[in-house]
């Protein structure tokens, strides 16, 4: 995809925010209750979204607030078992793409939970906090492109056994959409 393009998305598409909650049909989560993620150190993915049909989307390295631009995306997390016991600060939070017919997905970026631990999702919503982690959420790119069929996920990744209860946890991203 050519710059012009990625600029075009980034900066007069509109937002949209794709969600744990709800479920559109273009998010599935990996098990609605619990999944069990292995000890090793592979990212195995707990959240996917895929781009529909004739759209471009993009996840862009910036958050817009109120009165300012930051570096970063616009990521809410929180994460929990069955027993609504927060999972390790320790856990890596990794950012992937697979490209459409792609056999393998892309991780383009790990995130240490520990920048989300300990704070609820009204907290992580605060303009101050949010900004706080936008700046930690640097995708280290412009903005991830995800053309039509593209797949976004997120992985968990771990040195402990943990179960991620999708009734007791929240995942969210600020996209952006091409306009038609």
């Amino acid at each position: 995809m050519d710059a012009a393009t990625a600029n075009r998305l980034f900066t007069s598409g509109k937002n949209v925010v794709i969600a744990s909650q709800g479920l559109p049909n273009d998010v599935s989560l990996n098990s609605l209750t619990a999944f069990a993620v292995g000890i090793d150190l592979v990212p195995v993915p707990v959240f996917k979204h895929v781009t529909p049909r004739g759209a471009l989307r993009g996840v862009p390295n910036q958050t817009q607030l109120k009165d300012r631009v930051i570096k970063g995306a616009n990521i809410l997390v929180s994460l929990k078992d069955s027993s609504n016991v927060e999972i390790p600060g320790s856990t890596g939070i990794c950012i992937g793409v697979r490209a459409p017919n792609g056999e393998f997905i892309k991780w383009v970026r790990r995130l240490p939970y520990a920048n989300w631990y300990g704070l609820t999702v009204n907290q992580q919503q605060s303009e101050d906090i949010l900004a706080t982690l936008a700046a930690k959420t640097d995708l280290g790119t412009e903005g991830l492109i995800l053309p039509e069929q593209s797949e976004l996920y997120v992985g968990v990744q771990t040195l402990t056994s943990i179960t991620i209860s999708w009734a007791n946890s929240f995942l969210s991203f600020q996209l952006a959409k091409e306009l038609s």
